[in-house]
C-alpha cells in the first residue's frame, strides 16, 4: 500500500514544469561559454608564434643550402670552362684584384651595377639573377669575382691558368638593398621573415682554381698560394 503513494508522487514531480525547468538548467552558461572562448584565444595566441617561427626558420634553412649549393655551382662552371682550355680572359669573371682565400675585401654588389646575366659583368661588384627552380620567379642574387691570377710565360695573350675566385650569393629580396648590402654571411637562427637575409649573404665560398692540363699549372699554382714562390715554387 506505500508503494501508490511513493509512485504517485515521483510522477507528480515528473508532470511538475519547475522540475523540467529545473533540469533544462544544466546546459552552459554564457559565462562559462566565454570563458571557454577565452581559453581558447589564449591557447591558440600561444601556440601560433612558435609555428610561424618554425616555419619561418626552416625556409630559411632552406634557402641558405640552396645558396650553398648554386655557389659550389658556379665555382664547378668556372672549373669546368678552364679544364676544357677554350676560354679566353673575357669568358672568366670580373678580376676585382689580389684577395684572400675569404674573399673578405671584396664589396657587395653596388646599386648601380645590377645585371642579370653573368656574361655581361662588367666589374667584381656586379650581381645576376638566378631562377633556381624555373618559375619565372628569381630565387637568388649571385656575386663572382676574381684576383689577376697567373699566367704562363709562355703565352702572349697572359691569359690566366690559375686564380683566386670567389662566389657570394644573396636572396633575390637583397635587390632592394643594393648598395647597402653587407658581406658577412646571414646567421642562421630562428627568425619570424627573412632575418639577415635581406641584406647579407645567405652562402660565400672561395678557393683557386687551376688548369690542370697545362705544364705550367703546377707551378703557377703554386706562386699563386705562396705569393710569388721564390726557392719554393718550381720555374713555369
Amino acid at each position: 500500500a506505500s508503494i501508490i503513494p511513493t509512485l504517485a508522487s515521483k510522477l507528480v514531480r515528473l508532470s511538475s514544469p519547475n522540475e523540467i525547468v529545473q533540469t533544462e538548467d544544466h546546459g552552459l552558461t554564457l559565462l562559462e561559454c566565454l570563458v571557454a572562448i577565452m581559453v581558447i584565444a589564449v591557447t591558440v595566441t600561444a601556440i601560433t608564434p612558435p609555428v610561424f617561427v618554425a616555419v619561418a626558420t626552416r625556409l630559411q634553412n632552406q634557402r641558405a643550402e640552396q645558396a650553398q649549393q648554386l655557389a659550389q655551382q658556379e665555382i664547378d662552371r668556372v672549373r669546368l670552362l678552364l679544364e676544357s682550355g677554350r676560354y679566353a680572359t673575357g669568358d672568366l669573371p670580373p678580376v676585382s684584384g689580389n684577395f684572400a682565400t675569404t674573399g673578405a675585401p671584396i664589396a657587395a654588389p653596388a646599386k648601380n651595377q645590377f645585371l642579370d646575366d653573368r656574361t655581361r659583368a662588367v666589374n667584381a661588384q656586379t650581381a645576376f639573377l638566378v631562377d633556381l627552380n624555373n618559375d619565372g620567379e628569381e630565387d637568388f642574387l649571385v656575386q663572382i669575382y676574381r684576383d689577376a691570377g697567373r699566367s704562363s710565360p709562355k703565352d702572349t695573350t697572359n691569359t690566366p691558368v690559375a686564380f683566386r675566385l670567389g662566389v657570394r650569393v644573396y636572396a633575390a629580396t637583397a635587390r632592394r638593398n643594393l648598395g647597402s648590402l653587407d658581406t658577412k654571411i646571414a646567421a642562421i637562427k630562428f627568425v619570424t621573415g627573412e632575418g639577415q637575409a635581406v641584406k647579407q649573404p645567405l652562402a660565400a665560398l672561395s678557393t683557386i682554381v687551376a688548369r690542370s692540363d697545362s705544364n705550367d699549372s703546377l707551378a703557377l699554382q703554386c706562386q699563386l698560394i705562396n705569393g710569388g714562390g721564390t726557392g719554393i715554387c718550381p720555374s713555369p
